[in-house]
């Protein structure tokens, strides 16, 4: 779905970081219908229709997977096999630990509760007496589709499968610029950091936020690599894709508006460091397309509260 979406110009990345650029963008197609479902009526039919769809999509990538196995096959440096044997021994232990009960206290009070109101409700409903159904439920709706389909175990898995597309994103960028077991060294330190390695397995959107972060940084140096070459329509699609990764932060925390505003400071900075040909202004896409897909959690806020970014009264800035 991923690849559908983006085109198949993403070819001069590693296969590792396109994979985990393609595999954010299914995802947040599939969180923003599932949002959608839960403004206008969500059901746990209508979830299993979404998975129905989303496992004949799995089916035909598996049979092409399958196919291209029986291709001749490129050689591979033993650190890449090795990083693939410990990077199966992580999602493991993620997944037996996503099968306990959860411990988190964010994850029992917020994460699991408000999407598991809207479910029990059938839709989205004000919670007046809850703070953080104020806040952007982008990564949130994903948990309520495997908590509607399959339980908290399926939930939590969400999370870790985005710690892992992080994991990879990390890997496919260090590539590019530097042997296999730096780059690996660098994925493993972010899957393994303690902190991030256990709340791997709850019901949370952190990773899912630094997930779509790291893709929107990458985009970025992608985006001024293009300026400096003077190709506008690279400019142009990697302006696309930086809003759009931004865009996915920006719907998973109010964190992802300082994370926007960064990005285009970046932009400027770069403008400021020297001669270029003229202010990339196609790289306006990017603040614009973060800001589209933020903007209805900002309507629904105004709706219930008066004020587009309660429960901050932080004005513009």
């Amino acid at each position: 779905l991923g690849r559908t979406l983006l085109g198949p110009r993403l070819t001069s990345l590693h296969p590792a970081l396109r994979y985990s650029m393609q595999s954010a963008t299914g995802l947040l197609a599939v969180s923003t219908v599932v949002w959608a479902q839960m403004l206008l009526g969500v059901s746990r039919a209508s979830l299993l229709a979404l998975t129905g769809l989303m496992a004949v999509i799995g089916g035909v990538e598996l049979w092409r997977w399958v196919r291209a196995r029986t291709r001749p096959r490129t050689r591979r440096e033993l650190a890449e096999r090795v990083g693939f044997i410990l990077g199966g021994l992580w999602v493991a232990w993620v997944a037996a630990a996503a099968a306990l009960p959860p411990t988190g206290l964010d994850e029992r009070l917020d994460h699991r509760e408000v999407p598991g109101r809207g479910l029990e409700a059938g839709r989205f409903v004000p919670c007046t007496d809850h703070g953080y159904a104020f806040f952007p439920q982008g990564g949130d709706a994903l948990l309520l589709l495997g908590l509607g389909v399959a339980g908290e175990t399926a939930a939590r898995l969400f999370h870790g499968l985005c710690a892992m597309l992080t994991g990879l994103a990390v890997y496919g960028a260090a590539r590019s610029q530097v042997g296999a077991v730096p780059s690996l060294l660098g994925a493993a330190a972010y899957l393994t950091v303690p902190t991030g390695l256990v709340i791997a397995s709850w019901a949370y959107v952190d990773h899912h936020f630094a997930l779509y972060a790291f893709l929107a940084v990458t985009a970025v140096e992608r985006l001024l690599r293009a300026w400096h070459e003077a190709d506008d329509g690279r400019i142009l699609r990697w302006a696309v894709i930086a809003g759009v990764m931004a865009g996915g932060a920006w719907t998973s925390k109010y964190t992802g508006l300082q994370l926007t505003l960064l990005l285009c400071a970046v932009v400027l900075i770069d403008v400021l460091r020297g001669p270029r040909k003229g202010v990339p202004v196609r790289a306006l896409a990017l603040p614009a397309i973060a800001f589209l897909f933020f903007s209805p959690y900002l309507l629904r806020h105004l709706w219930m509260t008066g004020w587009p970014l309660y429960p901050f009264a932080i004005g513009p800035f």
